[in-house]
């Protein structure tokens, strides 16, 4: 950990492995969100608000998950979760534009439709 934090280099992920680790240490649940944009961060589940926090240690931000595409412009398509117990679709949580032809024409890029999306997910939770 030291010659991650003390110079502060390292990339998103492996900043988010770390962070998460010590999140998990502490007691927390998190799940590691990976957006297919090419960036990935931890959420951590809070059980006095009962909800998943953003929390992307790289960039020292938590609780902002619009920053993506409002602060960075990122073109979303995709931001998957994964715990050790399943895989989600979490995209909804990161974008206002899910339902622009825009955004779903680039989640196209990946999956012909939802159901197809869908399956992809079922499968990975079996």
């Amino acid at each position: 950990p030291r010659p991650l934090f003390q110079p502060r280099r390292g990339r998103c992920g492996e900043f988010a492995n770390l962070f998460g680790t010590y999140c998990r240490a502490l007691g927390f649940d998190t799940r590691y969100i990976l957006d297919f944009t090419d960036h990935v961060w931890i959420e951590v589940w809070s059980h006095r608000t009962r909800r998943w926090i953003c929390a992307d240690s790289c960039e020292g931000v938590i609780d902002e998950p619009g920053m993506y595409e409002k602060g960075w412009g990122k073109k979303l398509n995709y931001a998957i979760g994964a715990t050790k117990d399943s895989v989600v679709d979490v995209t909804r949580r990161y974008t206002r534009k899910f339902h622009e032809d825009e955004f779903q024409a680039r989640r196209r890029e990946f999956a012909p439709d939802e159901e197809s999306s869908e399956n992809v997910f079922r499968l990975a939770n079996q």
